[in-house]
């Protein structure tokens, strides 16, 4: 089952470990709870062979969601736009490149024959947060555009403002880590 860190919702204890309660308030994180919830039903009830993936912001070639960070800038930038960031680019999170998401649901897919995998949840990420500010000028050095300042709004709402994962378990019981 593909859930995702925002599940945990905000947390005073970081990095997000799986035994972390699940706070999702926001409906996006609302609705990876309810199928937490419902896929973990479905393993105690029916001994579905299924085991949950929560992994962090992940990126990459293809990527046509400009409503996130890293497609919208890069967009922004190649059309010699100003990025913008919606707050006030201090949030920190955790930044997957998609092909070590892609390993982590193979890896879990290939595991699930083993017992102490079927109805567990796993974390999936790199375990370093990554400041937003700092993200985005990491964009803007890799394309060579550093002279682009950008525009910081300070704007937005209902933003957790630490966010990431530990990724102990999956390396411990899936021998599993980011390439990336």
């Amino acid at each position: 089952v593909a859930s995702s860190d925002k599940a945990y919702g905000e947390q005073k204890k970081l990095p997000y470990t799986e035994e972390s309660p699940l706070l999702g308030y926001y409906p996006y994180d609302a609705s990876k709870v309810c199928a937490d919830i419902l896929a973990r039903c479905y393993f105690k009830t029916y001994n579905l062979a299924l085991a949950i993936t929560r992994n962090a912001n992940t990126y990459g070639p293809a990527d046509m969601n400009f409503s996130r960070i890293i497609p919208d800038s890069v967009k922004t930038i190649m059309e010699g736009k100003q990025p913008v960031i919606r707050s006030d680019g201090s949030p920190q999170r955790d930044y997957m490149f998609i092909k070590d998401s892609v390993n982590a649901y193979l890896t879990v897919a290939e595991n699930l024959h083993r017992k102490e995998i079927i109805g567990e949840a796993f974390n999936f990420g790199t375990g370093k947060p990554v400041g937003v500010l700092a993200l985005l000028r990491q964009v803007l050095k890799l394309m060579k555009k550093e002279s682009i300042k950008p525009k910081i709004l300070g704007q937005a709402k209902n933003e957790i403002g630490r966010q990431y994962l530990s990724i102990e378990k999956a390396k411990r019981l899936l021998n599993w880590h980011p390439r990336y």
